[in-house]
């Protein structure tokens, strides 16, 4: 029985462990050259809170688990999409960048 247990608790952590989202220590000479003048709503960092990157803009994607495709710059939300296939596609699905109603 605590055979089966363990086999059990290792399953699991390789479930979710595969689901992780990890990233390298930060190290700016590997991130890619930005010039600000360029992002029309600002700078923001990556997912891994590490290169700079630009906000996104109306209509661009955005979201994804972690962010991973972007955020929205001021007055702008992610407007994510719902995914009807199942509950893992749906969680922090991406979305499109859509300007707020005042």
């Amino acid at each position: 029985m605590d055979r089966i247990k363990g086999i059990c608790f290792i399953l699991i952590l390789v479930v979710v462990s595969s689901s992780a989202f990890t990233c390298p220590e930060c190290d700016l000479r590997s991130c890619s050259s930005l010039d600000p003048a360029t992002c029309p709503l600002g700078v923001t960092k990556d997912p891994c809170d590490c290169c700079p990157v630009c906000y996104k803009t109306e209509g661009e994607v955005c979201g994804g688990p972690w962010n991973i495709f972007g955020k929205c710059g001021e007055h702008l939300f992610c407007n994510r999409l719902t995914s009807t296939t199942s509950d893992y596609e749906g969680f922090n699905p991406d979305g499109i960048c859509t300007k707020i109603n005042s």
